[in-house]
């Protein structure tokens, strides 16, 4: 609310006092919504996969604005190599690799023990904006990945028909203090093999 006094003076007249105006400023409330998106599925041929993009949209609510800082989260999946270095001074903490406990007669087939997903995390403010969408208002987050096949000295659990799954969250940060989370969104990538087709011939 901002108010306002003005007061006339005229030379000989005694000094009149107006009436207070009263302004109100109307703040846009403030609300946030998160997303991720990246392929449902990819190829791992002998060596691995190609880079793939993930990108995390943090998007304002309907008629709503963002908060001036977040900390975003990003939990990667068992046996993921991130492309360094992370952009907009992401900090990327490796996670644990996955191990085999060997087959107790009479099973033949040794027990995947999974590994842990790294960290990915990122504080985004006014000195550390990423592109935002004029359009949307949505602030986006891009990085690359790929995955080692296991049979190349990758992760273990790095094979055909895995599923890779990570989450992502946020804190946003309002102007007056406090923390306010945002999240969870969560993406799942499948690997796949080759395509093998047969074309029948006969000979005459």
């Amino acid at each position: 609310v901002v108010t306002n006094d003005a007061t006339v003076s005229l030379a000989g007249q005694p000094d009149d006092d107006s009436s207070t105006s009263t302004s109100y400023i109307n703040a846009v409330a403030v609300g946030s919504s998160l997303s991720k998106s990246g392929p449902n599925s990819v190829l791992l041929n002998s060596a691995g996969t190609d880079n793939l993009t993930y990108t995390i949209n943090i998007c304002p609510q309907a008629d709503r604005a963002l908060y001036p800082a977040y900390s975003v989260s990003d939990t990667l999946p068992v046996g993921v190599s991130i492309v360094v270095p992370v952009p907009y001074g992401g900090v990327y903490t490796p996670g644990t690799p996955s191990t085999e406990i060997p087959p107790v007669p009479p099973a033949t087939e040794p027990t995947l023990v999974p590994g842990t997903g790294g960290t990915i995390t990122w504080e985004i403010d006014e000195n550390n904006l990423p592109p935002r969408d004029p359009a949307t208002g949505c602030v986006a987050i891009t990085f690359q990945a790929h995955f080692v096949n296991a049979f190349a000295s990758g992760d273990l659990s790095n094979v055909i028909g895995a599923q890779k799954i990570n989450s992502v969250s946020v804190v946003g940060h309002p102007e007056g203090g406090g923390n306010v989370g945002v999240g969870p969104a969560n993406t799942t990538l499948t690997l796949t093999g080759p395509v093998t087709r047969f074309s029948p011939t006969k000979n005459t």
